[in-house]
């Protein structure tokens, strides 16, 4: 996952894991989760420490590099502790020169004759077009 130099620092990755969690995960039944991360970063990173995913022992060779896979298991307590705990922390460092889009937002019509003159376009909440948008 990639972030622009001038979002990090934002935690964007962790809003694009819970917001993927709730549109997807819990609708979808999903017993478990996974990524693939660096190896050496494995053990330490934020998604083990925070959301608690589970290191996997073995190193596989990934696009990037030697990676081991991040497991978790959804739907279990401490999953739902760590999810709560993470919103709370991003609720409580939110930039204020950052907002947050609202769900549902009317966007302009466009130039083709093959889409409808009142256009809606569903957003996460968290997202406009692709990330957070400074003001």
């Amino acid at each position: 996952m990639a972030v622009v130099k001038t979002y990090h620092g934002l935690k964007l990755p962790l809003y694009m894991l819970l917001e993927a969690h709730r549109l997807y995960v819990v609708p979808g039944g999903f017993v478990y989760t996974w990524l693939s991360f660096p190896s050496d970063r494995a053990a330490s990173s934020t998604f083990c420490r925070l959301l608690h995913f589970s290191p996997t022992s073995r190193v596989l060779e990934g696009e990037q590099g030697p990676c081991r896979v991040l497991l978790r298991r959804e739907g279990t307590a401490d999953a739902r502790y760590a999810d709560m705990k993470v919103r709370s922390f991003l609720d409580a460092v939110q930039p204020e020169r950052l907002r947050v889009i609202p769900t549902l937002e009317r966007t302009p019509p466009l130039d083709s004759s093959e889409y409808s003159t009142t256009t809606w376009r569903a957003y996460s909440g968290l997202v406009q077009e692709d990330e957070w948008v400074a003001q």
